[in-house]
């Protein structure tokens, strides 16, 4: 019976190990095999699951790294499903779209072409690319885009075991700056200024909070000359863990 039921596992391992890698996750867990306990066959089917979720972020790390893409550190949980929503090759994070209440529910980027960030045609957007959201479907819908000619360059907010809540930051492309004169006066001369300080900075805004106020907080910024190209994270009921991930500015 032992050596029955370590085949009927093994065959369920291997059927599991090709569906999972497969992609074909949403399918209903199959019956444990005749003589496997319950917990046998959900021990086993997590570590499936574990190793299918492990070998695609490699693949997806090893991708990523090719084009010069990098991920930020994640903030949030260990729990939920793994996702992953990356804009297309040449398009890019201009938006949030999802739902949330007093946490944050559910999230997906909002995606669009370069050509039209740098060069806005007049009026809303041309061409967006909504990508599937990852968490619940509770809460309050939301829509957040960034200025016209700005994408996302970072997220804010609150977090613990679940996302509280997410603030996106949005730079112009290309690094725009504004110039400002500041005086700046000779210590301990108590004189008028007599030299002028320029500062140059980016020209960021951030959108309008999203979810909740509690958690502890967080700032996650693109390195200088990239910009926020896709979501990384896990999610279930809500949004457990999540990561943006940025790519160079064409």
């Amino acid at each position: 019976m032992r050596t029955q039921t370590r085949r009927s596992l093994f065959v369920l391992a291997a059927t599991l190990i090709i569906t999972t890698l497969g992609g074909c996750t949403n399918k209903p867990m199959p019956p444990a095999p005749q003589g496997a306990s319950e917990e046998q066959f959900n021990l086993l089917y997590s570590e499936i699951f574990a190793l299918r979720d492990q070998l695609g972020r490699q693949a997806a790390a090893g991708s990523e790294a090719r084009n010069g893409v990098v991920m930020l550190e994640p903030v949030g949980g260990p729990g939920g499903y793994p996702f992953r929503a990356v804009c297309p090759e040449g398009w890019f994070i201009t938006g949030f779209h999802g739902r949330a209440g007093s946490m944050l529910d559910s999230i997906g980027p909002i995606c669009s072409p370069i050509e039209q960030i740098v060069s806005p045609p007049s009026g809303a957007m041309a061409d967006q690319l909504w990508l599937t959201r990852a968490g619940g479907r509770e809460g309050d819908p939301y829509i957040r885009t960034c200025p016209a000619g700005t994408a996302v360059v970072g997220i804010q907010g609150g977090y613990g075991q679940l996302l509280d809540s997410v603030t996106g930051v949005c730079g112009p492309i290309g690094g725009a700056e504004e110039t400002t004169e500041e005086p700046e006066v000779a210590e301990g001369t108590g004189q008028a200024p007599t030299v002028t300080r320029r500062v140059r900075e980016a020209r960021r805004t951030r959108l309008e909070h999203i979810g909740g106020s509690g958690g502890d907080q967080y700032d996650r910024s693109c390195p200088e000359g990239y910009i926020g190209a896709g979501l990384s994270g896990a999610g279930g009921f809500m949004v457990d863990r999540l990561a943006l991930h940025c790519a160079p500015q064409p």
